[in-house]
Formats: C-alpha cells, structure tokens, sequence
C-alpha cells in the first residue's frame, strides 16, 4: 500500500497537469486578493471623501448663516434640529471664542460630556 502511494504520489508531483493546476490557483488567489484589496482601498477612500465634502458644505453653511444672521439665530435653527442631528448620529458643538458652548448636539449612545 504504501508503494502505491509513494508511486502515486511521485507521479502527480512531477506531472504538467499538476504543476499547471498549482500555478493557475496560486495565480488566481493572488489575483484575487490584490483586486479585493484595491477595490476596497478605492472604495473607502471615495466614500471618506464624500462626507468629508459633504461636512464642509455643511459647516461653511452654518457659518455663513452665522456670519449674515448671527450666532443667536444659528443657535435657534441649531435647537430646531435637535432631534434630527441625534438621530443621524451627528455630534454638533457651537462656541464662542473664548470656549464658552452656545449649543451642543450629542448623538443617542454617546457618553454624557
């Protein structure tokens, strides 16, 4: 039994069909992971990105209607959006420049600052 195996064995090991198969799954699987991982390299940079984007068109709105309003107005629309801000998980702190806070937004499940 075990020269059965011993010629079993040498005669897939050095076969073509063997050695081909070997390569074309070694190939494949390295192939595999270099796309998965650039896809989802590409992937995470573009969404990070967007909301990034998506905060500064945000916050450049605030201070404009701070800038043309004033803080007591943007603080008053603020407390408006309360709820929706908690909701969606945003966290909102508006201060003055010497550190004293004029409104603050904490999401649901954030611990008490």
């Amino acid at each position: 039994m075990k020269q059965l195996y011993t010629n079993l064995h040498k005669k897939f090991q050095y076969s073509i069909e063997f050695r081909l198969t070997f390569w074309y799954a070694v190939v494949f699987i390295l192939s595999w992971i270099v796309l998965f991982t650039a896809g989802f390299t590409l992937l995470d940079k573009s969404i990070k990105e967007k909301d990034r984007r998506i905060i500064r068109e945000i916050m450049a709105n605030y201070a404009l209607v701070a800038d043309s309003t004033g803080t007591d107005l943007l603080v008053k629309n603020l407390k408006k959006e309360t709820m929706t801000h908690m909701a969606e998980g945003h966290f909102l702190m508006v201060s003055s420049p010497d550190h004293g806070i004029y409104h603050l937004t904490i999401p649901y499940g954030w611990p008490d600052l």
